[in-house]
């Protein structure tokens, strides 16, 4: 989102602790979802990390850069949410 909270779209990469790309791996659950939210949804769901640390980079057209590391423990799911600054 940018700094007043509006939806941006943007690329995103995850990736866990030992720096292993997690965005790549597609399930079938996540296709079935990017099925249902659109192919220009500002809406991402990564399914199936595991337990510990893992960094989120969004990168949106403009190149501006929103970065966030985050801890995942036992929940099924969580929503987070990174934001543009502006310049």
């Amino acid at each position: 989102e940018d700094a007043g909270g509006s939806p941006v779209p943007a690329r995103l990469s995850v990736r866990d602790g030992r720096g292993l790309e997690q965005t790549g791996l597609l399930t079938f659950a996540s296709m079935e979802a990017s099925q249902r939210s659109g192919p220009d949804s500002t809406v991402v769901t990564v399914h199936d990390l595991a337990p510990g640390p893992h960094a989120l980079m969004a990168v949106d057209a403009e190149g501006r850069r929103a970065s966030l590391t985050i801890e995942l423990g036992g929940a099924p799911e969580r929503e987070v949410r990174l934001r543009f600054e502006e310049d």
